[in-house]
């Protein structure tokens, strides 16, 4: 192998290493408590998991995990891929199903369409934070956003957190909801029905 090329490989894995360690220090005070990196392998640190739990909005109490996926050989010349794995309502992040482990990403945010070669792990981190505060209906993943309301948008959302159908597509309580409502005995204010018979997530709201 050229010596150029070595040295490229080496320098793009040693930005890596910095960005992320970087933030492994340094997401809690980012984040505001509200991240973590909650899986990750210290043997091949270009794939991690995020766990994001917003601590005001309308996804307030949930908790949602990311998974990140950099080509270590060319970032940050190319930005992550980042995938959610956690079954969500929201108009900027598509619902993924077991077949969609090839998608590229399902999350749409325009840092990382608009990504330049001084972004980093995290500007990524502040702009999933950005998805959860100001999500965008007008620019949406989903068709229908553009025709609700604001009110219906929040009920939605917060009928998601706890559990049952919504817009066609069931949704379990979110796990990180669940959690929230265990520790102020609040759960069974809001159990769910039962899901109903053959009823699959959809991959699209």
């Amino acid at each position: 192998m050229p010596i150029l090329i070595e040295y490229f490989i080496l320098i793009m894995n040693r930005v890596l290493t910095k960005d992320f360690y970087h933030l492994m220090n340094n997401i809690d005070k980012l984040s505001d408590g509200q991240a973590r990196i909650c899986d990750w392998d210290s043997s091949d640190i270009s794939k991690f998991v995020v766990e994001v739990s917003p601590s005001d909005g309308p996804y307030k109490g949930g908790k949602f995990k990311f998974k990140f996926d950099v080509v270590e050989l060319f970032y940050p010349i190319l930005q992550p891929d980042i995938k959610c794995i956690t079954p969500i309502y929201h108009p900027n992040i598509d619902t993924l199903e077991p077949d969609d482990n090839d998608l590229i990403s399902n999350v749409c945010v325009s840092m990382l369409d608009d990504w330049k070669p001084v972004n980093g792990l995290d500007d990524c981190i502040q702009a999933l934070l950005y998805l959860f505060y100001q999500p965008n209906t007008t620019d949406s993943l989903r068709l229908a956003d553009g025709d609700i309301s604001e009110n219906q948008f929040l009920e939605n959302v917060q009928s998601s957190l706890k559990g049952g159908t919504v817009e066609g597509c069931y949704f379990h309580p979110n796990y990180g909801w669940v959690e929230n409502s265990k520790l102020t005995d609040d759960l069974t204010q809001y159990e769910c029905k039962p899901e109903p018979p053959k009823k699959k997530l959809c991959k699209r709201f």
